[in-house]
């Protein structure tokens, strides 16, 4: 876990430094993990005007919202009800943010430090033990597999 209280970072340092601890910016994907990631930053007892990055943006020219992660883009919980064809509307690289009512924003610049949440893989391994009767033997398969989870999302500074 990580325990800097004070990482500030662009969405593109943010991005990279999450990347360089085998993790990405994290997505939001159901009702369910934004109300995780709500717990989590509740947790922080930072300044309640604190925001965060999360892993969305936007690429120019392509109206379209796209998770860094390369999960699919398929919840949201914007601050506004703005149409969402209005808020990728434009040229320019756009990535959201997390404000302190647990609600996405589009920031224009994406060069403004802000805290930022990562998501980590988790591995897991699976042991498998066969034994059969004609032998004494014992094969063993053991197998490595990534997935990404809820319980490894970290908060750049804000876990306790």
């Amino acid at each position: 876990m990580y325990t800097n209280r004070t990482k500030k970072l662009t969405f593109w340092e943010a991005k990279d430094w999450c990347k360089e601890r085998n993790g990405s910016l994290t997505s939001v994907l159901s009702q369910r993990e934004n109300g995780f990631v709500d717990q989590l930053v509740n947790r922080t007892n930072l300044p309640p005007n604190e925001t965060f990055y999360i892993g969305l943006k936007t690429v120019n020219n392509v109206p379209r919202l796209f998770w860094v992660d390369g999960e699919p883009y398929n919840y949201t919980n914007w601050s506004n009800s703005s149409d969402e064809q209005e808020l990728v509307k434009g040229n320019q690289h756009r990535c959201a943010f997390y404000n302190h009512l647990h609600q996405w924003h589009l920031d224009d610049k994406c060069e403004t430090k802000r805290l930022f949440i990562c998501k980590q893989l988790q591995s897991t391994t699976t042991t498998t033990t066969i034994t059969t009767t004609s032998s004494t033997r014992a094969i063993e398969t053991t197998a490595s597999t990534q997935t990404k989870t809820n319980t490894a999302t970290t908060l750049s500074g804000m876990v306790p």
